[in-house]
C-alpha cells in the first residue's frame, strides 16, 4: 500500500521547552527524507510525533489513506532473547500487528 504522511503546523518539545514550531512536511510515496541536527535538536521528538507515539504541542499529523501506519524504530533497542532481527523489526515498527490483521481479514474473506 502506498501512503502519504502530512504534518501541518507541527510543534514539538518537552514540558517548557519547544524544540521546533510550525513545521509543514509532506512525505509522498517514493520520497526519501533525512533528518539531521545536533543532539537535543528534536530529531527523535519529530520522528516520534510523525509515528503517532507522542502528542504534538501544536499542529497535526495525518496519513492518506487514514488507516495507513508509520513504523517507528527507536534508537534504543529492546530485543527479546532469541528474537530474530526480522521479528524485532516487525514488532517494533508495527508491521507485525498490521500483517496479522491483514492475514485474519484475508482468512475471513476466504471462508
Amino acid at each position: 500500500m502506498s501512503a502519504t504522511l502530512v504534518a501541518k503546523g507541527l510543534s514539538g518539545g518537552h514540558a517548557h521547552r519547544t524544540l521546533f514550531a510550525d513545521l509543514d512536511l509532506t512525505v509522498a510515496p517514493g520520497d526519501v527524507v533525512g533528518v539531521v541536527g545536533a543532539n537535543g535538536a528534536g530529531k527523535s521528538t519529530l520522528l516520534s510525533l510523525l509515528a503517532g507515539r507522542a502528542a504534538p504541542l501544536a499542529g497535526s499529523v495525518t496519513t492518506a489513506p487514514s488507516d495507513a501506519f508509520v513504523g517507528w524504530l527507536p534508537q534504543e533497542h529492546e530485543r527479546r532473547p532469541g528474537e530474530t532481527v526480522g521479528a524485532y523489526l516487525a514488532r517494533r515498527t508495527g508491521a507485525a500487528a498490521a500483517t496479522g490483521a491483514m492475514e485474519a481479514t484475508a482468512a475471513d474473506l476466504g471462508s
